[in-house]
């Protein structure tokens, strides 16, 4: 079989269509709002039907956003669907509204009797338990609707526009236009005119816009701190992300640390490639200049089947659901305007296998972006069983099967061709990309929070963030000072607020589980799947005890750096 680039089957999330979708959804949370007053009087059973009952039901309202959402993020022009998208949120804000008292009613339960309930529901107990760690930061009923009501017109809306804005920027470089994705693989051209000229095309566009911008930005920030700090009490801007990661503040900043105290490797790195360059100087704009790489273009066909190769060496069953979601036409791969930019996967519930959307661009970096995607999709489908509450893992706990499954393809490649060193080169590039660069919008997004409400203007922000970007790379990288207006052009930081140490933290992870396997072989195979499948029905850090690991100890995360200067030592011995 031949694979081309094409579109997806949104048929499979919602066949009964959107009206009998909404009527069911409708029916069933009517349904459910029955035993609001006979609450105090249930047992532990009743819980637990309950709690099947509001799976089934957040499992339909997740198909029936999957389905129009995923249609608006091929085409962010298209009003209709746009429209629709607005609509189907303010459903699932209402619904969301009426199921809440249940939330609401567990979370103000006495301990003892919560902690009963949590353990009767069975494979939802990891639901019921995050809860209860939240259970401070939980308002009462009348305020939390407030806020779901504020969040779907107010914030979420942001986002929207933000993408709809976002989509339609072309860019022009030397004479041609091109879209956000077309203009990313020109970051990594051979010639360092086009790198430059790229860049400067990206940046000049956001700068353009910077004021339109900064403002939704700002306004996400704030409405960040009114809800998160001054109502739920959280102590600091990253806390809210790092519980709902359910990953301790400790391992947070432990990690955090680690990456700023290992820049120097990066360094190190960037000295080597000017020099392997033959630059005189070595700037910002060629930090993913290309070194020993081939010219020849690497087709779709080609990048899934090395992908399919790649994770078949690891585990037959884990090549066999990345199959599954190529075959059954769930990845959307083509290159068109007004696209959603970036990748990501998407899951709408646990009997339809997850969505990938990437744009490829017939280069390697494209194939890696397939690898990772499809790696997040594996994870969700392992989980599967764990039903709709728990299956899904937290960020930094999804972001290690992708980052894995992105090693195991570029591992492989170097295997099958090891005088192929550009892969050593790729890899660092990603390790940079992944880690000091993901903790660089941290760090940038932890001052911005505290100077946007210190009253702070877009410029003061513009020299935080190029200050931080100025002491990732080190003394001997010329950074332009257009590069301060890089962080419009991120949008995790407007969609998820300190997502981005996710990346890092699974990255990491994701080397110390390559290592295991590299050293136990076939042994390691299925503790790293039975880490997978548990998906997000065990916390990440009790899920990381149960393989030796420690996620709180800088020692554990420096680790992975130590594997990344042994690539390094080999590319200054080559």
């Amino acid at each position: 079989m031949t694979y081309e680039t094409g579109s997806w089957d949104l048929a499979p999330i919602l066949p009964q269509g959107i009206d009998a979708a909404k009527k069911e959804i409708s029916e069933r949370v009517a349904e459910f709002e029955k035993w609001k007053p006979k609450l105090d009087s249930i047992d532990p059973a009743t819980f637990k039907k309950l709690a099947d009952e509001l799976a089934d039901i957040d499992e339909l309202i997740s198909k029936l956003l999957h389905a129009v959402d995923l249609d608006f993020a091929t085409n962010q022009a298209d009003q209709k669907l746009s429209a629709l998208t607005g609509s189907i949120e303010s459903f699932d804000t209402e619904m969301e509204n009426k199921l809440l008292f249940f939330t609401v009613w567990f979370k103000d339960l006495p301990e003892s009797k919560a902690k009963e309930f949590a353990k009767a529901s069975g494979k939802h107990h990891a639901f019921f338990e995050k809860l209860l760690l939240m259970r401070q930061y939980i308002l009462d009923e009348p305020r939390e609707k407030i806020i779901s009501i504020k969040d779907t017109t107010g914030v979420d809306a942001l986002c929207k526009i933000y993408d709809v804005i976002c989509s339609s920027y072309t860019y022009k470089v030397q004479g041609k236009e091109y879209n956000r994705e077309e203009l990313t693989p020109l970051f990594r051209s051979k010639d360092p005119a086009v790198r430059e000229a790229a860049y400067k095309a990206l940046l000049t566009k956001f700068k353009d816009n910077k004021n339109v911008l900064g403002e939704i930005f700002r306004a996400i920030v704030r409405d960040w701190h009114s809800e998160k700090i001054s109502l739920r009490g959280h102590k600091a801007h990253i806390h809210p992300r790092n519980m709902r990661n359910v990953i301790p503040n400790e391992a947070v900043e432990a990690l955090i640390n680690v990456v700023q105290r290992n820049y120097p490797i990066f360094h190190r790195y960037f000295q080597l490639k000017k020099k392997k360059l033959g630059l005189k100087t070595f700037k910002r704009y060629d930090a993913y200049a290309p070194v020993d790489a081939p010219d020849n273009k690497l087709t779709y066909d080609e990048a899934v089947n090395g992908v399919l190769d790649a994770f078949k060496g690891f585990s037959p069953e884990f090549a066999g659901q990345a199959k599954k979601v190529i075959d059954e036409k769930h990845v959307h791969s083509t290159v068109q305007p007004n696209k959603k930019t970036g990748a990501f996967c998407a899951y709408p519930s646990t009997d339809v296998m997850p969505y990938v959307l990437l744009s490829f661009t017939d280069d390697f970096k494209s194939a890696c972006t397939l690898a990772h995607e499809l790696g997040h999709a594996v994870h969700g489908a392992l989980a599967f069983d764990k039903g709709m509450l728990t299956f899904h893992a937290s960020l930094p706990v999804a972001e290690t099967a992708s980052i894995f499954g992105e090693t195991l393809f570029m591992e492989d490649l170097m295997k099958k061709d090891p005088d192929a060193v550009h892969m050593i080169w790729e890899r660092l590039d990603d390790a940079y990309g992944s880690m000091a660069r993901q903790i660089g919008f941290t760090l940038f997004e932890k001052e911005a929070h505290h100077l946007i409400n210190e009253g702070k203007s877009n410029e003061e922000l513009e020299k935080a963030y190029l200050r931080i970007m100025k002491e990732q790379f080190g003394p001997d990288v010329e950074v332009d000072d257009l590069f301060s207006n890089e962080w419009y052009a991120i949008p995790h930081m407007h969609h998820s607020p300190f997502y981005c140490y996710s990346y890092a933290f699974g990255n990491l992870l994701a080397y110390a589980f390559y290592e295991k396997y590299r050293e136990e072989g076939e042994e390691s195979v299925e503790k790293i799947m039975s880490f997978f499948r548990a998906g997000g029905s065990v916390f990440a850090a009790d899920l990381a005890k149960q393989i030796g690991i420690d996620i709180t100890s800088e020692e554990f995360w420096q680790k992975g750096f130590d594997f990344l200067e042994t690539m390094l030592e080999k590319l200054e011995k080559a």
